[in-house]
């Protein structure tokens, strides 16, 4: 549930521990309200850097195993120090070069 997305979330803060990455699958309004009772909690200059809300990639498709898949793609951009992701294809130049 959202409240459970929320008390775990404040334990990290309230604990200190610096992830890489922490994450909530959530709407805007659900975003706007861990804000706010986060800035209330921790004050305003709380480091929310390494959060990511609503997470996932922007990959397409919106049935469960694409959710997982782009969730999946920006834990791994994330652990990797991705800034921007790329094809594949964009690192071909030249006569290797298909299209």
């Amino acid at each position: 549930s959202h409240e459970n997305d929320y008390h775990v979330l404040n334990k990290i803060l309230t604990n200190k521990f610096k992830p890489k990455y922490m994450g909530m699958l959530c709407s805007p309004d659900k975003i706007k309200s861990y804000l706010e009772k986060t800035y209330q909690t921790f004050g305003k200059e709380i480091n929310l850097s390494n959060f990511y809300a609503p997470i996932g990639l922007q990959l397409g498709g919106n049935s469960p195993e694409d959710i997982a898949i782009s969730i999946s793609s920006e834990i791994l951009a994330v652990y990797h120090d991705k800034q921007d992701i790329k094809h594949m294809r964009e690192m071909l130049s030249g006569d290797d070069c298909y299209w």
